[in-house]
């Protein structure tokens, strides 16, 4: 057997090139050859096969970053800023050679060499992986993964309230009766209320389905860092003692970062299932019209308990941060129809979102003008991760 090809042919060259050029434009990469051959160890269950190719491209230029201490000007850095900020960060390639003291003709011949570069990373990996024998099969969590999850501040005695309806005739024909113990006081959480919906009616009906006739306790309490939700019934003596629940159902509970436990009380007969939901986690909401900022972002702030929430034009940001309330908002100047400080003065001057931290983050250097508008910090693009954790550390969120 004929050993494997250890760099890149021209053609494959290209065709990365190609991707780097239309990385934000997802039928593109999703209808493209590269993403048609698709590596197999570094799927991610659910994950489309235009927005695995982007990402690889992304992580195979972050391979280049040489890391904080090295000087943003020199020659070792260049190749990696230039490639960011254009590719990523979407800059003119003329742009990108003035923040980089650069003549356009050298930022070209640099993205060549970038390409390259990259092109080798991309085909050493791959060249490394086993190649796929067959299609992935479906599952239900595949499903669960495309979800695109919609954080709002959500009540959750809202949530019980609607779950009792929607199970109020399968709960009197099973000969069962809720005793619910829900506090008087508002009990918000961040959570996406459709998803949150399902889960909490899935497993009311599933536990309903499985108790004899008789009272079922549904308690609510609150705690410093969750809520927990307390199910507690007498199991049927058709019931399996064994936990059962739909996967799909336990997945999408997850994915809102939902932990359900079981518990057989041991003094009794009774069974205790509890819904343990995290009361806050740090939220960052990016403003910005090239999705790759929020994606990187996401990246660096892997580890962390934050999540990240994108915006791609400053009238979605607003409308967000006043949905969401977030903890910190990073927001870019220069945007279409509206730009970041038109955003960060109407943010400053509207009572529920006044007091966030704003954090502009921009390829333009003018950070006296930020403060004067509210802004708390100011990065410049390309942003690096340890700047962005500094900055996030400065506003108390990691």
């Amino acid at each position: 057997m004929p050993s494997p090809q250890t760099q890149p042919s021209t053609e494959f060259v290209e065709q990365v090139h190609t991707v780097l050029e239309q990385l934000y434009d997802f039928a593109f990469l999703q209808t493209h050859p590269l993403a048609r051959q698709r590596p197999s160890g570094e799927q991610r269950p659910g994950e489309m096969a235009g927005h695995q190719l982007r990402r690889e491209l992304i992580d195979a230029i972050e391979a280049l970053n040489p890391g904080r201490n090295i000087p943003f000007l020199s020659p070792r850095a260049r190749l990696y800023h230039l490639l960011h900020m254009h590719y990523v960060d979407g800059l003119t390639v003329q742009k990108a050679a003035n923040a980089l003291g650069i003549s356009l003709r050298q930022a070209h011949r640099d993205l060549r060499h970038g390409e390259e570069t990259v092109a080798a990373i991309v085909w050493a990996r791959r060249t490394n992986e086993q190649p796929a024998d067959s299609a992935p099969s479906y599952s239900s969590q595949t499903e669960v993964e495309r979800l695109k999850t919609r954080p709002r501040l959500t009540d959750i005695r809202d949530l019980l309230e609607r779950g009792h309806k929607a199970g109020e005739k399968l709960i009197e024909a099973r000969g069962l009766h809720l005793n619910q113990a829900i506090p008087t006081q508002s009990a918000l959480v961040l959570v996406d209320p459709v998803i949150a919906q399902q889960v909490w009616i899935s497993l009311l009906c599933y536990c309903v389905g499985h108790a004899q006739a008789g009272p079922m306790l549904v308690q609510l309490q609150m705690t410093g860092e969750c809520a927990v939700i307390t199910l507690q019934y007498v199991p049927s003596q058709e019931t399996d003692s064994q936990w059962n629940v739909d996967p799909a159902v336990m997945q999408l509970a997850a994915k809102l970062d939902w932990v359900i436990k079981v518990e057989d009380e041991s003094a009794s007969t009774s069974r205790r299932v509890t819904i343990r939901i995290p009361l806050h986690k740090a939220t960052v909401l990016v403003i910005d019209d090239n999705a790759g900022l929020a994606e990187l972002i996401e990246r660096y702030l892997t580890g962390q308990t934050c999540r990240v929430m994108a915006a791609h034009n400053g009238w979605t940001g607003l409308q967000m941060a006043q949905d969401l309330l977030p903890d910190v908002i990073i927001l870019d100047v220069m945007m279409p129809d509206m730009d970041g400080w038109e955003v960060l003065q109407i943010l400053h001057s509207a009572p529920a979102t006044a007091s966030i931290p704003a954090v502009i983050c921009s390829v333009l250097h003018n950070p006296d003008l930020a403060a004067s508008l509210g802004a708390t910090l100011y990065l410049v693009k390309p942003i690096r991760r340890d700047d962005l954790l500094g900055a996030l550390h400065q506003v108390g969120i990691v």
